[in-house]
């Protein structure tokens, strides 16, 4: 992360950093969707992130976009980069949609734009996966996958639209060793990266189910996963019971899922007025960003943004556990919020010699995950 890192991007990213539980499922009540994310029992932190986000484009359609990012083991830094691919990905789809980009464009343009955050930090010795469902107002929408965190699609049967960037998934297979099973590309990778969108099909009906491999490992055992979503009642059931499975088959690794239904039904309701606001929802809380509005003389407004978190579904009560990692990145938040004013002046003076540079405003709450 540079100075030049657009400031949502920093916001989202810190937020995404924060302390959290060690287990959280919450439904998205505004459009029927679920989020759920688990530690597991073998790792010692979660590398995964699991988001939903929300807001309007430049002619006032509301779009939602649903993503799951795996921090990739045996390199630096997983959780970091999950949640810098996330952030990024988020904020240039804030971008594009602001900027009236046409909407078949935005996930390339927002995709790359993760691989090269990810990428300016770690030169490739750090990465992520990242899987991600845009759905937009009146219907249709575009997916992507990059690694081998998983989109399926649940109707009469469960369906994996998306395929692994391993040599397995590539060639179809439902098992393989080790060396078939390394990741051919990732974000962060550089300028390799190859991003093929696909378009959600007019007649896709049901629920669309995003996982990490820490669920979707189910699907090995009998068909376990199929069955486990097929009789879940609603996707906040299918999400819980997804990923306490997970954990009682030995939580092998991170677990994290995101079901959400591919119908655009349900998804203006509450939704931001503003193409300049943007909600966010993850297993353990949400967040609005008010985010940078183009104004003629190439200025722009503030952005502010409200810590909404709450106590997610099935969250455990109590502290979450410490850990070094997650002191820091609270330490991280807590600066920002203290430096805000500071923040916001130099900004103030950039802004006047370079016309590009935002003014921003942060305020969290005092409640963690």
């Amino acid at each position: 992360m540079t100075d030049r890192t657009p400031m949502a991007e920093r916001q989202l990213m810190a937020w995404f950093l924060r302390r959290s539980p060690a287990s959280g499922a919450r439904r998205v009540l505004p459009f029927s969707a679920a989020i759920g994310s688990e530690t597991g029992l073998v790792r010692k932190q979660n590398e995964d992130r699991a988001a939903i986000a929300r807001g309007r484009d430049a002619d006032g359609r509301v779009f939602v976009v649903a993503a799951v990012a795996d921090g990739i083991g045996g390199m630096q830094d997983g959780h970091v980069c999950a949640s810098t691919g996330l952030a990024s990905l988020f904020t240039s789809l804030l971008y594009q949609a602001q900027r009236g980009v046409p909407a078949e464009l935005w996930l390339e343009i927002a995709l790359y734009a993760a691989n090269e955050s990810v990428f300016r930090d770690y030169r490739s010795n750090g990465g992520t996966t990242l899987s991600v469902l845009l759905l937009l107002e009146g219907g249709g929408g575009y997916w992507a996958s990059v690694g081998d965190s998983r989109i399926y699609a649940m109707d009469d049967v469960l369906v994996q639209l998306s395929k692994d960037d391993t040599i397995a998934g590539q060639l179809g297979k439902a098992r393989a060793g080790s060396e078939q099973s390394k990741l051919l590309q990732y974000i962060g990778i550089g300028g390799s990266l190859e991003v093929s969108i696909h378009a959600v099909e007019e007649a896709q009906q049901g629920m669309a189910l995003l996982t990490t491999d820490g669920v979707h490992f189910l699907e090995s055992a009998n068909g376990l996963l199929e069955l486990v979503v097929r009789h879940a009642g609603d996707f906040g059931s299918c999400v819980r019971r997804l990923i306490e499975l997970s954990r009682w088959c030995g939580g092998p690794d991170n677990a994290s899922a995101v079901a959400i239904p591919f119908s655009s039904e349900g998804l203006v309701d509450d939704a931001p007025l503003s193409s300049s606001c943007l909600d966010v929802w993850d297993a353990f809380g949400e967040i609005r960003i008010l985010d940078l509005v183009e104004v003629p003389s190439a200025r722009r407004e503030p952005f502010h943004s409200e810590d909404r978190s709450s106590n997610p579904l099935g969250a455990p009560e109590g502290p979450p556990p410490e850990s070094a990692e997650s002191e820091a990145s609270n330490a991280s938040t807590s600066g920002v919020v203290k430096a805000k004013k500071k923040s916001r002046a130099k900004a103030k003076a950039k802004t006047k010699t370079e016309g590009k540079v935002p003014q921003v405003q942060i305020q969290f709450s005092d409640k963690e995950g």
